[in-house]
């Protein structure tokens, strides 16, 4: 057993027919496919690419993203990707700046809504925007995402809590 709780079955690296052929059991396993890359798969049916790396000494799991959206290739494009980073000292799990100039809140909004809209249900992706209209946009819509402060979110938090 692993940290996770999921069995790692350790084999050569993996193929898209052997991920494409295993089905969910009772228990979450794991596939791995060589430099810290492995699939978990969960109970649920779900199958999540994974990164596993030491930081700064610190044993790290960065997850990657959901297969088959993500294929092997790409999964392994990225582990390639973070071993750079890592190389370079920084921590693959900590988003590189990028830059805001001229990105409002709204704008940042609608990019992340947009991102998570395919893992839910029609019904609940507009509900999520309604919220996000009625009781984000009026306070913060027009603010540029960088000068957004701490007191500014929390006044707008407090309101909706209200």
């Amino acid at each position: 057993m692993t940290g996770s709780g999921a069995v790692n079955i350790s084999a050569k690296p993996l193929t898209e027919t052997t991920i494409r052929a295993l089905k969910a059991q009772k228990q979450p396993f794991k596939l791995s496919d060589g430099g810290g890359l492995h699939i978990l798969f969960a109970p649920s049916g779900s199958k999540t690419w994974r990164l596993a790396y030491r930081f700064n000494g610190k044993q790290r799991c960065l997850t990657l993203g959901e297969y088959p959206k993500l294929t092997l290739a790409r999964a392994r494009k990225t582990r390639e990707d973070a071993k750079e980073l890592l190389r370079s000292g920084q921590d693959p799990a900590t988003p590189a700046e990028t830059p805001i100039a001229g990105r409002t809140f709204a704008t940042v909004a609608l990019e992340w809504h947009a991102a998570q809209e395919d893992r839910w249900t029609p019904a609940y992706a507009a509900q999520v925007m309604t919220r996000i209209n009625a009781d984000l946009f009026p306070d913060l819509g027009n603010l540029p995402i960088g000068a957004i402060t701490r007191s500014q979110i929390l006044a707008t938090l407090r309101k909706v809590e209200g």
